[in-house]
């Protein structure tokens, strides 16, 4: 469903550039379309680097993309007085 959404959110960047909607939450799966196109990109780093791990690194990262965002935008809505006081 996220990546209809984005789909139609960005359907104007679909005629210029090749448009792949990446829809990853932290504990949900990723969507088809996303995947397809992370493993495509994993595959040919792998090819290009020669380590075989470059897939699963690649999604590692993203994921802990996301975890970083999270975290970040849990923390902007705290006030600085908030943090200081729970350490």
């Amino acid at each position: 469903m996220a990546e209809s959404s984005k789909i139609m959110k960005y359907v104007s960047l679909a005629v210029v550039h090749k448009f792949v909607p990446i829809a990853l939450e932290t504990f949900w799966p990723w969507g088809p379309a996303g995947l397809t196109f992370v493993n495509e990109l994993g595959r040919r780093i792998t090819s290009a680097i020669g380590d075989v791990q470059e897939a699963s690194f690649l999604k590692q990262r993203l994921s802990l993309a996301v975890q970083r965002g999270n975290a970040a935008s849990v923390l902007s809505t705290m006030t600085a007085s908030a943090v200081i006081n729970e350490d």
